[in-house]
Parts: structure tokens; sequence; C-alpha cells
């Protein structure tokens, strides 16, 4: 008889740890989700910013546009 109580007991064990694994998978679910949703918002305001900061700049549009697609390595060359 303790072996039937034994087995009981350990497919119970094994159902209340599968039910915390679904609500721990969930948890992190929701957390990936929040943290996306800060990501996509960071990224809207670095956007925001960087378009703030070529609509106020001096420089043309193509003098920014070249900038940004310079070769940083080239810059690092001249400055030797």
């Amino acid at each position: 008889m303790a072996r039937r109580a034994k087995s009981v007991t350990l497919a119970e064990e094994i159902a209340k740890t599968q039910t915390a694994l679904v609500k721990a998978q969930q948890k992190v679910d929701a957390i990936k989700d929040h943290l996306q949703d800060l990501l996509d918002k960071q990224d809207a305001i670095r956007n925001q910013e960087l378009i703030d900061a070529v609509a106020n700049s001096k420089r043309s549009f193509e003098e920014i546009i070249s900038f940004i697609k310079a070769d940083p390595s080239q810059d690092d060359e001249n400055v030797e």
C-alpha cells in the first residue's frame, strides 16, 4: 500500500510542478512583452530626437547622410 500512496504523491507533485512551470512561463512571456514595449518606446524617442536634430541642424541633408554613411574606420586612419 505504501507504494501506491507514494506514486499518487509523485503524480500530484508532477502535476503541481507542471502547473507552476506554466504559470512561470506566462510570467516570463508577460515580462518579455513589457520589455519589448519599453524598447519600442525607446526607439520611437530616439527616432524623434534624430529627426529633431536633423531639422534643427545647420548642415544640409546631404551632409548629414554622407556623415552617417561614412566608414568610421576611415576616420581613425585620418587621426594618426
